[in-house]
């Protein structure tokens, strides 16, 4: 199982593509303008995967636009609190500077925008709540 998951924003939209194993195949942030493009790219690329998207506040805009599109199969996902996750997830592969070292890395703001991170999030947690789909595809 491949999933593309959504991480809805004003003007950034987070995308990431992952394995059934939380493998991650790429991770990128893009402007609310060609997001759908890349959605679109990565489903041409994976036809099998599974479009996910964060339930968040900007959410039904985001899958309204998917939908005229072309994209009609969508999942929404729980969302609530995947900006700490991603925090920690992101200093999990970026190194903290010494003198932080022991603080906890929820508490850390990152460098970047990490919305690439969020939808990472949100694809483990369909994962996570779709282990038996992994055995199907």
């Amino acid at each position: 199982m491949i999933v593309i998951a959504v991480d809805p924003g004003k003007s950034k939209i987070g995308i990431a593509v992952v394995n059934s194993v939380g493998g991650t195949i790429t991770r990128k942030v893009c402007s609310r303008s060609s997001f759908c493009e890349d959605v679109e790219h990565y489903k041409t690329n994976y036809p099998t995967a599974h479009v996910v998207c964060g339930d968040g506040t900007r959410s039904e805009d985001i899958v309204k636009e998917l939908r005229e599109y072309g994209i009609k199969d969508i999942h929404l996902v729980d969302e609530s609190n995947t900006t700490w996750e991603a925090r920690k997830g992101y200093w999990a592969r970026h190194r903290k500077p010494w003198y932080l070292f022991f603080m906890p890395s929820s508490m850390l703001k990152p460098r970047r925008n990490i919305d690439d991170f969020a939808a990472w999030v949100i694809a483990h947690r369909y994962i996570d709540a779709n282990r038996d789909l992994h055995y199907k595809d």
